[in-house]
């Protein structure tokens, strides 16, 4: 399985698409399961951050496929476009989690637990 770099030109839609889709919606299925375990929403979202990408798994999963013909290489090559971007992203999102997760707090109006992950107690 390679890239084929002449194809990201026209791709990039359906890749950005995908990516989304890949990041966004694993992420949201971690964060109901975690938060349907009840513990806590700030832990399902930051496990929703920290998991939400992409994964070699999946990669192995799109050889497999490819391998036996399940999908074409024209078809996989924006698939594994996103699986890559989102691998690549990943440490960023796991760096920030903390910040990125009191932010979707603040939004969703739960400001007591946004302050609380913005300013965590040094003590460890």
């Amino acid at each position: 399985m390679r890239e084929c770099y002449q194809l990201l030109p026209e791709m990039w839609v359906e890749t950005l698409v995908l990516l989304l889709g890949i990041t966004l919606g694993k992420g949201l299925l971690i964060v109901t399961l975690v938060w349907a375990a009840k513990m806590g929403l700030p832990s399902a979202l930051r496990g929703g951050v920290i998991l939400g990408h992409g994964g070699e798994f999946g990669i192995a999963l799109l050889a497999l496929a490819l391998g036996r013909d399940v999908l074409s290489h024209e078809t996989a090559q924006p698939v594994l476009a996103a699986m890559i971007i989102s691998m690549l992203i990943a440490p960023v999102l796991v760096r920030h989690n903390r910040a990125i997760t009191a932010r979707l707090l603040a939004v969703a109006g739960d400001a007591s637990q946004a302050k609380h992950l913005a300013c965590p107690d040094l003590k460890r």
